[in-house]
């Protein structure tokens, strides 16, 4: 299904602007007795929101849980602290074993497993080559790298050369040089991490968001699901473009709107498709995805837009995903969902703030 909307045109590099998403994530005012918190993580911001059916608990009680799961998600999983253990595993420059925690084997099992589910559309040993394209942590200067340069880089990487034995507790390189980039993937982790750990509390009722991708657990109030919703892709910061009822699901969005530069007349964003070594280049300014799991919706989100409506919507079918696709199209962006993301959005009130879920990237 198409549906044309009134945005003219895709955002322009609105980097790094912390006010953007304290602004944007939480546009919905808790209902009356919710407890809510904010805060910065992982390059970015965080909010949670506790329903007023779950009491007994103070801010400094919430806090701390929250805290503590994403201290310890950063302390295993940035790229950006050079003390963090994926960070301590990519200057692992050998083929010997890496001890590496359950935590740290178990995101990378994951994002094995979704990088077989979407043939390699999603994979995060794509460290050397968001990096020679002049992004992540260690960021050159912005500009296309040299067909040499891309040789090397892709050489650096590929899913199928890393290897993780549980049993042994370690995880492997094929290759010396291979690294990973969790970013793709650790926002939604975290955001598990911390749904899970509140309900772990005894609080049911619940909204989780940091960066962008969100998930909720129960109610916002008795009988009446979470509105949430996918931000429009423009210059215009905030705006909505479809509003959902979610009860216990999780909704991520990837898109090329916030990071990227400009080469030679050509727009170069963040998302680089790992098979062709390059930014994916297909119209689509936005993929967002519904999903039980923010981890499965933060990588998959990211895959959908490297894959583009024409291979991602079947695959979205076929593995049943409420999906919502926004393309650059002649006359402004266009939507192109699936019946099971109308579904969600045709019961949403229109006139309703909601959290918006939105490519929030701000390092």
């Amino acid at each position: 299904m198409i549906r044309r909307s009134t945005g003219r045109r895709a955002a322009r590099d609105v980097f790094l602007l912390l006010a953007l998403a304290a602004f944007a994530a939480c546009s919905q005012r808790p209902a009356a007795g919710a407890l809510e918190i904010r805060g910065e993580t992982m390059g970015t911001t965080y909010s949670v929101v506790v329903a007023a059916s779950d009491t007994g608990a103070t801010e400094d009680d919430i806090r701390g849980i929250v805290d503590s799961q994403l201290a310890a998600v950063n302390r295993s999983m940035s790229n950006y602290d050079p003390s963090a253990e994926v960070s301590r595993f990519n200057r692992h420059h050998s083929t010997e074993p890496f001890p590496a925690s359950p935590a740290l084997r178990a995101i990378l099992a994951l994002s094995q497993r979704i990088s077989l589910l979407t043939d390699g559309a999603f994979d995060v040993t794509v460290a050397p080559l968001v990096a020679v394209w002049g992004f992540g942590p260690t960021r050159r200067v912005p500009a296309p790298p040299s067909a040499a340069e891309l040789a090397l880089a892709r050489d650096r990487t590929g899913f199928r050369k890393l290897s993780i034995d549980d049993a042994a507790g370690t995880v492997t390189k094929a290759i010396a040089g291979l690294e990973c980039d969790l970013s793709a993937i650790a926002k939604g982790w975290a955001v598990d991490r911390v749904v899970d750990a509140l309900e772990a509390a005894g609080h049911r009722n619940l909204l989780v968001e940091i960066g962008g991708d969100l998930r909720v657990a129960g109610m916002r109030s008795p009988g009446a699901p979470w509105r949430v919703a996918v931000e429009r892709p423009l210059v215009e910061r905030g705006r909505v473009q479809r509003k959902l009822l979610l009860t216990d699901r999780a909704l991520a969005t990837s898109g090329d709107y916030r990071s990227f530069y400009q080469s030679g007349g050509r727009k170069i964003a963040h998302l680089i498709d790992p098979r062709s070594g390059r930014p994916a280049d297909n119209r689509v300014a936005s993929a967002s995805i519904v999903h039980p799991s923010a981890a499965h919706a933060d990588a998959l989100a990211t895959a959908l837009m490297v894959l583009g409506v024409e291979h991602g919507m079947p695959l979205a079918r076929r593995e049943g995903w409420p999906v919502l696709f926004l393309v650059r199209g002649e006359n402004g962006i266009e939507e192109v969902t699936n019946e099971l993301f109308d579904r969600l959005a045709s019961v949403a009130p229109a006139n309703s703030p909601a959290p918006l879920a939105g490519d929030r990237t701000l390092r």
